[in-house]
């Protein structure tokens, strides 16, 4: 019986944690758990994520963001110089581009406000996680 009530209570704290913070997510979907902070500024947030399977850390091979209006069109992405290297980290902060990364896409380097936009974050073995954000 304690270890249900532990089980339980792990289970709620771990709801409590990812549940809070200054997220403005709408959908959440994907084995990979990811969140926007927009602590810093709304129309370049920072965005982290986590493989709750594996525990694995916070990095990735690809980072894509689209309109929910147009999911096929990427505004901005980054994807690792050497795939299936994982090179980008979590967290990481829209726009920004590193030696390890190249661009998909840059028509939208800044979000624009009143737009939700997907954030999509895939490792190299395929499997990946989104959130929807609408920027404030």
């Amino acid at each position: 019986m304690r270890i249900g009530r532990f089980i339980g209570f792990l289970a709620m704290g771990l709801f409590l944690i990812i549940g809070c913070g200054n997220n403005q997510s709408d959908t959440t979907g994907g084995s990979i758990l990811v969140e926007v902070s927009d602590a810093s500024s709304t129309t370049n947030p920072f965005y982290t994520w986590f493989n709750p399977s594996d525990n694995s850390n916070g990095t990735a091979e690809k980072l894509t963001v689209a309109r929910t209006s147009d999911l096929n069109k990427v505004v901005w992405g980054i994807v690792s110089n050497q795939p299936p290297q994982e090179s980008i980290t979590s967290p990481w902060k829209q726009g920004d581009v590193s030696a390890n990364v190249s661009t998909i896409s840059t028509d939208e380097v800044n979000l624009q406000s009143g737009v939700t936009y997907r954030i999509t974050v895939t490792k190299a073995d395929n499997t990946s996680g989104f959130v929807e954000y609408k920027v404030p």
